[in-house]
């Protein structure tokens, strides 16, 4: 990727369910993919790592929590990029959008203009996010 490449804005945003969003689709590596479980869907990490479940989905949990896929990923067949937000349920990417808007500045610092991909965890009191943070680090794209 050109260096004037990485400076454009991404092509668009993309906000949904993990129902919507096909991962891998999105990026030809992705470290994240959705995949569907008993429970519902996760994300989970392609190297066979960790999986992220929605703690709605969860036996015994009663408390409104979830989870988002988030990512700066490039569009098929372009040189462009997009940002994703793909919550395992809605509250997921109320609670991920959330946490871009506290911590954009230091997502930068961290990625800068590269493709990557991160998970969050959120709270909620009904649809009013109480916490959200990150449950897996942004990870760049190679």
């Amino acid at each position: 990727m050109t260096e004037s490449q990485r400076r454009r804005p991404p092509s668009g945003i993309v906000v949904g369910s993990m129902i919507a969003i096909s991962l891998g689709r999105a990026h030809p590596r992705p470290s994240m993919k959705a995949s569907t479980r008993p429970t519902g869907w996760t994300i989970r990490e392609r190297d066979g790592g960790r999986v992220y479940e929605s703690p709605m989905d969860l036996a015994g949990e009663q408390r409104w929590s979830g989870v988002a896929h988030v990512g700066r990923l490039p569009v098929p067949g372009s040189d462009r990029l997009f940002l994703v937000v793909a919550g395992v349920h809605a509250l997921g990417s109320a609670g991920a959008v959330d946490y871009l808007a506290r911590n954009l500045s230091d997502l930068y610092a961290q990625v800068g203009t590269r493709p990557f991909s991160m998970v969050v965890i959120s709270d909620h009191d009904g649809e009013t996010v109480t916490r959200s943070e990150l449950l897996c680090p942004p990870r760049v794209h190679q």
